[in-house]
């Protein structure tokens, strides 16, 4: 797959001078923003290199260049560096000029060595342009005439083409006959596959097309005769239906569009795709459009927190303007000089940038979700909501119950209030494998909530390993949510914790453990039933005999609760575009998969209920 590696924009409506360079091994960019900062004019920027007819002197020249300047340097330049299968480089830039599309270069950058550069023809350019499939989404002037043009494409190809000079009138109109019949038929077939993909957004939803019978013109208009409606009952075109809803609609005919293109590598932008939908249904697009990955590289811009991964920050790029006054002595006037910037996002700090940028808050309205867990504790959540976000799966409500002994009476309460209602809530209920969560797990009788849908399971450990009902083999073991955490990052985490308590201690310090130690330790028999948390504690002590019991990672009292859920607040904060961090959940998922295969299973209803 070709894939765009870095864009530099320069002279182009609020951009002066925009580089962006992106991780070619993760096919989502995002871009976000306030309004007006210029996340769209990056986005038309690309689509202007890739359809330099679209070029407008008087909107995309910045105005205080076009009105102030008016030198040689006013007019917009646009490269892109463009990553082939094999490493090699191609640099294209087009090059613009006070009315048209003045030239247009290209370079071949070598992989083995970047001092090899190769100069490319007009046509060595335009054969590999070609190779790439490019589609453009804006948040407004959606144009259902002619995405269904590339739809009809190739059976106008096929059908039409050989006959549309020759035979005599007769002949003529049993071909576009023909052509007619076959292109309904291409809709029909097409609007079959798109359904199933609008049903998960409402069950009553579908989509139809249909044609003219009367229709006497031919290519120029067929696209303008095609009806593309909203299949819900009402029969009323879309443009009668919501904004939403026409917007959906129009995506999605791309998403099937990019699923059918062979031999072409495809780069897929979208202005908003968040614009007129609520959460939930944004949560649903992203999980279509990260399916698409695997056959484009999409670029977003968005102000919504459903897609933009605060977590590892990778791929995700926060724009600001910059204005300043300009005095051009040649026309005796000041002009507003607008500069689109990209924030240098701190790797420590750039969630919270990002948050308080943009203002993104967490909302929770309802008491239930159609799917939810509920966890024995804080710190179950915490490691299950970050880890879930990490992996960019999806994070179901997850409820903490703040003790095991209370699960039951959460479920009592859910039982009450859902009594007689329509809808039936699923609750995933994980329990720690240890004494008291295999108890509470006995103690659970499914069939007694008529109300709810209920699902238990006991959490594995890192390794995968769990006990249920057909399999005692670790029933008396005393694992706890922390098993489940891969032992180099929590022993990290705890290394962490103890050096922030020598900083707070004038006389005495912490001797670290010794991680490997304890991953070693954690498969061994003699300490694996004890825990993970035993066996730091253990390590622990035995490295600071003198001062090990001022903190404790296992008593029951409060305190080692404070402890553990400090732990689990940390990992939740190391996480947030920590490069350390990142790569030990790296590691540890490439050696012990069993989590983040648990987490997939868990985060979707219908992974869980079909296990």
């Amino acid at each position: 797959m070709i894939k765009i590696k870095t864009i530099q924009i320069e002279r182009y409506r609020s951009i002066l001078n925009l580089k962006l360079d992106f991780n070619h091994k993760n096919n989502f960019i995002t871009i976000c923003g306030e309004n007006n900062t210029g996340k769209t004019n990056t986005l038309r920027a690309i689509d202007l290199f890739f359809n330099p007819e679209k070029y407008n002197p008087q909107a995309d020249i910045p105005f205080h260049k076009l009105e102030g300047s008016r030198g040689g340097a006013t007019p917009p330049k646009i490269s892109i560096d463009f990553l082939l299968p094999d490493n090699d480089v191609y640099r294209i830039q087009r090059h613009f000029n006070l009315s048209e599309l003045d030239k247009t270069t290209g370079k071949k950058l070598k992989s083995n060595t970047r001092t090899n550069q190769e100069d490319m023809n007009a046509n060595e350019i335009d054969i590999f342009l070609k190779k790439i499939e490019f589609f453009f989404i804006e948040s407004i002037n959606i144009s259902f005439p002619k995405v269904i043009n590339s739809i009809i494409e190739d059976i106008y190809d096929i059908e039409y083409d050989k006959s549309r000079f020759i035979g005599i009138k007769s002949e003529l109109k049993e071909s576009f006959e023909k052509y007619t019949q076959g292109l309904l038929e291409v809709l029909t077939t097409l609007s079959n596959e798109i359904n199933p993909l609008f049903q998960e957004y409402r069950e009553n939803w579908g989509v139809s097309f249909d044609i003219d019978t009367d229709i006497k013109k031919f290519r120029d208009l067929i696209s303008d005769e095609i009806v593309f409606f909203i299949n819900d009952g009402s029969n009323q075109h879309i443009e009668g239906k919501g904004s939403g809803l026409q917007r959906l609609a129009y995506i999605l005919l791309h998403h099937r569009i990019i699923e059918k293109t062979k031999f072409k590598s495809v780069i897929f932008m979208i202005d908003e795709p968040d614009v007129y939908l609520h959460q939930g249904l944004q949560k649903k697009l992203l999980k279509h459009l990260k399916k698409l990955t695997d056959k484009a590289q999409l670029f977003i811009t968005t102000h919504s927190p459903v897609f933009i991964d605060s977590y590892t920050l990778d791929n995700v790029y926060l724009l600001e303007l910059e204005i300043t006054q300009k005095y051009y002595q040649r026309r005796k006037r000041q002009f507003n000089s607008l500069n689109t910037k990209a924030v240098e996002i701190d790797k420590i700090d750039g969630t919270c940038k990002i948050r308080n940028y943009l203002g993104i808050e967490e909302l929770d309205y309802e008491l239930l979700d159609s799917y939810n867990i509920i966890v024995e504790g804080s710190a179950d959540k915490i490691y299950i909501e970050t880890l879930c976000r990490f992996f960019g799966l999806s994070v179901p409500k997850i409820i903490s119950a703040n003790g095991a002994d209370n699960i039951v009476k959460y479920l009592d309460f859910y039982q009450s209030f859902y009594y007689n209602k329509n809808n039936k809530p699923n609750l995933l209920v994980l329990l720690d494998n240890d004494n008291k969560g295999r108890e509470i797990f006995q103690n659970i009788k499914i069939n007694q909530y008529k109300y709810l849908q209920i699902y238990k399971e006991l959490v594995p450990n890192y390794l995968g390993e769990s006990n249920d009902e057909s399999n005692a083999k670790f029933a008396n073991h005393d694992w706890q949510i922390e098993d489940f955490i891969y032992p180099k990052l929590l022993c990290e985490l705890v290394n962490e914790i103890l050096k922030k308590k020598n900083e707070r201690n004038q006389t005495k310090e912490f001797k670290y453990i010794n991680p490997k130690t304890i991953e070693t330790k954690s498969r061994q028999p003699a300490f694996k039933e004890r825990g993970i948390l035993y066996i730091i504690e253990y390590e622990k002590n035995e490295k600071n005999p003198d001062i090990g019991q001022t903190i404790n990672f296992i008593s029951s009292k409060l305190p080692s609760d404070q402890v553990k859920n400090s732990l689990a607040i940390l990992f939740k904060e190391s996480l947030q575009g920590n490069t350390k961090y990142i790569q030990l959940i790296h590691e540890g998922d490439s050696k012990y998969p069993k989590v983040k295969e648990f987490l997939m299973r868990i985060s979707e209803p219908h992974n869980f209920i079909q296990a």
